[in-house]
């Protein structure tokens, strides 16, 4: 009987020592996954502040482009008045002679 309790406490010890190392182990797993993590959100901070400034880049760049089309069209416009102009003027001359 004797033996038989030796054999459970050594088979018991076993179990103990290999669950320390499963614990180890997952703790150590724990801790790299909690780094990775921890690198994964600053990179997710640090991109979504790019996200944010290209944001703001590109709404600066639409608004000059819309204030480059607003001058365009006025720039066409001045030559269309310029052009009936010297089309009225030309005209006016030509019925003179």
């Amino acid at each position: 009987m004797q033996a038989s309790a030796d054999a459970k406490i050594d088979a018991l010890e076993g179990s103990v020592s290999r669950l320390k190392v499963q614990v180890d182990d997952l703790t150590r797993q724990n801790n790299d996954l909690n780094g990775i993590k921890g690198r994964l959100t600053q990179e997710n901070f640090d991109l979504q502040h790019q996200v944010q400034e290209l944001d703001a880049a590109n709404a600066g760049l639409a608004k000059a482009k819309s204030q480059l089309q607003v001058q365009v069209d006025d720039l066409k416009r001045n030559l269309d008045d310029e052009s009936r102009v010297k089309i009225i003027k030309l005209n006016s001359q030509g019925s003179l002679i």
